[in-house]
């Protein structure tokens, strides 16, 4: 059988390249394939290899899965990386080669390795910590190691931001294992298990003890400021005491002096000089409330929630300039996200029903360079009689306003009438990222899937894995990979099905390997997803957990990280991109011009708005078009800017009022009803939510009034917002000596009016753009670098039973386990087996101790 087409027959024969043609013409390269592969042995990949395609490749068989990685040194050559087989593996030429570290560790074995920690200030020292007492040390990025004695086997190591020689580090008494010989229900110090905080001020050479019985611990924000959670009682096995007495504690001196912050705490997170504590109510023993300071030697301030109703965790999502994003979680699964401006203590609402994993992170998602730019997922009340369908929606004004992804545009909708973009949340860190963050595999719900990412040198440039529709699927032949190049507005799709990618060299290279199902294939695109080339990495088929690369750098280079379905081991594969681009991009002063490898973009807030943070910002990046590299050394991020004047779009919603709809527009998570599209603009406005009682507060002067006080209109401009005139919907200026005007008592008592009759907020409140009906809640604490976790105490001891023989059995209320927005949690009791780890002085051999990280 021949094919009509000369055209078609020599990009058949091939099996190499792929082009769009009709369904005739793909029926009849099927066809004269399997006759290929039939008759003449072709080869069942359908690809050239990559080194044929102008790639070079380098492999590198290891002991285990990576499970970690780590750049080191004063440039983007030194790697270090982390195994599930607990070794360690060193590169100094970005990743080309890679040395196998082994250390003596007795007559017999060798010392094996639980975690990889690197100062910030000098990234030449580097010390790996190991199940016993014993931590390796290199000051000269990794290419020698040395063994030191430490005072206890540290669980996690933490250099100082500020200072070389300054590092933290924790670990439990030897009493904690299960086989340990000193282990005695009660008595001295060797008898019992605790977790202590130690600290080096020789560069991790020699340690001195700070204090016992830790729970967490993060350093602050001067040279030795430290921030710690303790327990009260200091005597007896800490994982038997009472979950509801510890004390948060604040020193700038490194422990010569301590001040207590507050008491019957549940966790702390320190995110850029915030601190922000989860304790308990102490009128409720079920109940917590969150404090907040701007530093930690500032007084904390409790934050005011707009409803009370039972918060059983917090993450801190995002902190930026003025504010920060937190998510409450007020029932399982499930969050609502509040904006909390630094100046302010009060908690204003801005999107309701956010999922939640089960280990506590929020489905929402900042977008780099885009100061104010979220991704999130959503729960819709109902959807065609069908309970608990996800969508995404996006914001470009730090969530005052939602829109719903726009449906990709070569991709065809199934559904009827909703069909919108909609993505996952799995996280993604690259090996310079903060060493609290820097989980390559993040462990989440949405781990089948590749990474949402994004680049600060190429703003609105996003990758994501999703679909089309009227919710979120989750079957990966539902699934593919998505490009965005404004924000998050418009989507395209990139290539079929899932995959885990990576942006190389700041969007001039994407490069990606499919999820799910082991290949052997590599692809990448050169255009910014417009058209993809696809090459053999390999010859036989492996599973890719990831692509990581340098991101701040000129590299174009990206390690792939996998394993044979069947392997318990690892490979590894350094791929050169440089041969693809011969020049650096030029032309950035006179972007948009001909013969310039640059363009502008212009972010917008909102559906009618021209600007972006209250200014009209045009961005400077490279062209999707243009076939260079970007020399970030040559190239600066540019913004042209201008203020607008004010529109609704630069204003959110005061505390004590919420979005909701009218008939038109976008619906939102109103409870019963299902999103709904019309071509008019959105008519949603802010309208009180609170209770009675709050509302009538909302009228009267405060107890000591001077002159004029301020009484809301239900919107406040958003904090950082830099638009000047047009609209004004700030808070109206009443004088102290009268009483609120007939106006505004009349808006309030039809609001409290329309509350108590439970048909929701009433029609007065002014100007408005979009629709989020809320409901507020929460437990867990995170941060843009991390995250608190509060479980039930019953639920925390019946994990314990297992692993630690003494329990107390009389502890009710919450209780507290340290977990990380964007990583696997540093100290998490639960992902270590204790009964398998051996104490310091016994015999051992590799496959003794036994060190998990969680996956």
């Amino acid at each position: 059988i021949l094919p009509p087409s000369p055209k078609f027959l020599t990009s058949a024969i091939p099996c190499s390249t792929t082009v769009e043609m009709g369904n005739l013409q793909q029926l009849m390269q099927v066809l004269l394939l399997l006759a290929c592969i039939a008759v003449v042995g072709c080869s069942a990949s359908s690809s050239p290899t990559c080194e044929e395609v102008g790639l070079k490749l380098r492999k590198r068989h290891l002991q285990g899965e990576v499970m970690d990685v780590v750049r080191t040194g004063e440039d983007e050559e030194h790697f270090v990386i982390l195994t599930s087989k607990r070794q360690v593996y060193t590169s100094h030429d970005g990743g080309r080669s890679w040395k196998h570290v082994k250390l003596r560790a007795g007559r017999k074995n060798h010392a094996i390795f639980t975690g990889v920690s690197v100062s910030p200030v000098d990234p030449r020292t580097v010390l790996l910590s190991t199940p016993d007492r014993r931590y390796a040390r290199s000051h000269d990025s990794g290419r020698t190691f040395r063994l030191h004695n430490g005072p206890v086997a540290f669980h996690d190591i933490r250099p100082n931001p500020n200072s070389a020689n300054l590092w933290l580090a924790s670990g439990f008494s030897p009493s904690c294992f299960a086989n340990s010989r000193t282990r005695g229900s009660h008595g001295d110090d060797a008898s019992v298990c605790k977790r202590s905080l130690y600290f080096s001020r020789d560069n991790g050479k020699s340690w001195e003890s700070a204090l016992h019985y830790l729970v967490d611990y993060d350093w602050g924000s001067c040279k030795e400021c430290v921030v710690v959670s303790m327990h009260r009682e200091q005597k007896g096995h800490q994982f038997s005491l009472n979950q509801r007495e510890i004390l948060v504690v604040y020193t700038q001196d490194l422990f010569n002096h301590k001040r207590q912050i507050i008491s019957a705490a549940l966790g702390f997170r320190h995110v850029k000089n915030h601190l922000f504590v989860a304790a308990q109510d102490p009128g409720n023993s079920d109940g917590m409330h969150l404090y907040v300071s701007r530093h930690p030697a500032d007084p904390l301030r409790r934050v005011k929630f707009p409803k009370d109703v039972p918060q059983r965790r917090y993450s801190v999502v995002d902190v930026v300039a003025h504010q920060s994003m937190i998510s409450v979680e007020h029932s399982d699964g499930l969050g609502d996200l509040y904006v909390l401006e630094h100046s302010e203590t009060e908690a204003v609402a801005v999107l309701h029903k956010v999922p939640r994993d089960r280990y506590g992170h929020a489905s929402v998602t900042p977008i780099k360079g885009l100061n104010g730019g979220y991704i999130a997922n959503v729960v819709s009340e109902s959807l065609f009689g069908q309970q608990g369908a996800i969508r995404s929606v996006f914001s470009m004004d730090h969530g005052s306003h939602w829109e719903p992804l726009d449906k990709a545009d070569n991709m065809h909708c199934a559904s009827h009438g909703l069909c919108s973009t909609h993505v996952h949340h799995r996280r993604k860190f690259s090996a310079i990222d903060d060493v609290r963050s820097r989980r390559m595999y993040h462990v989440s719900d949405d781990s089948a899937f590749g990474p949402l990412v994004s680049d600060e040198v190429m703003p609105g440039f996003i990758v994501a894995s999703g679909n089309v529709g009227d919710r979120l699927q989750t079957r990966n032949d539902l699934v593919d990979t998505l490009v965005s190049s404004n924000g998050g507005l418009n989507w395209a799709k990139m290539a079929d099905g899932p995959h885990n990618y990576e942006i190389v060299n700041h969007g001039s290279i994407i490069a990606m390997a499919q999820s799910g199902h082991a290949t052997q294939s590599l692809s990448f695109s050169k255009d910014m997803g417009k058209t993809t080339t696809k090459c053999q990495f390999y010859d036989k088929s492996i599973e890719v957990f990831d692509i990581f690369s340098e991101r701040t750098s000129t590299a174009r280079e990206a390690i792939i990280a996998g394993a044979a379905p069947e392997a318990v081991d690892g490979v590894l594969f350094f791929v050169d991109f440089s041969g693809l681009q011969k020049h650096a991009c030029t032309g950035s002063n006179n972007a948009d011009d001909t013969g310039s490898d640059f363009e502008t973009w212009k972010p917008h807030a909102g559906p009618h708005s021209a600007c972006f943070n209250g200014e009209a910002k045009h961005f400077v990046r490279k062209r999707a078009d243009s076939d260079c590299y970007i020399n970030p050394d040559q190239f600066k991020q540019k913004q042209a800017i201008r203020r607008c004047p004010c529109t609704v779009d630069d204003y959110e919603c005061d505390f004590c009022f919420e979005r909701t709809a009218d008939s038109e527009g976008w619906t939102v998570l109103a409870p019963g009803q299902v999103w709904k599209q019309n071509t008019t603009a959105a008519n949603g406005q802010c309208k009180l939510s609170c209770s009675a009682f709050e509302a009538d507060k909302l009228q009267h002067p405060p107890k000591s009034c001077n002159g004029e006080y301020p009484v809301t209109q239900g919107y406040h401009k958003i904090e950082g917002n830099r638009c000047e005139g047009g609209l004004q919907l700030g808070p109206r200026m009443i004088k102290c000596d009268s009483s609120v005007t007939e106006v505004v008592k009349a808006r309030v008592a039809k609001q409290k009016a329309a509350l108590a009759s439970g048909k929701g907020g009433g029609a007065g409140w002014l100007f408005v753009l979009f629709v989020i009906v809320a409901m507020v809640g929460g437990t867990a604490f995170a941060a843009q670098k991390g995250l608190i976790d509060f479980r039930n105490a019953g639920e925390l001891k019946d994990k314990f039973k297992s692993l630690l023989p003494l329990h107390r059995n009389d502890v009710g209320g919450p209780a507290y386990s340290r977990l990380g927005q964007h990583e696997e949690d540093p100290f998490d009791p639960l992902a270590i087996n204790y009964d398998a780890l051996t104490p310091p002085d016994s015999p051992r051999s590799d496959d003794d101790m036994s060190f998990t990280i969680r996956s």
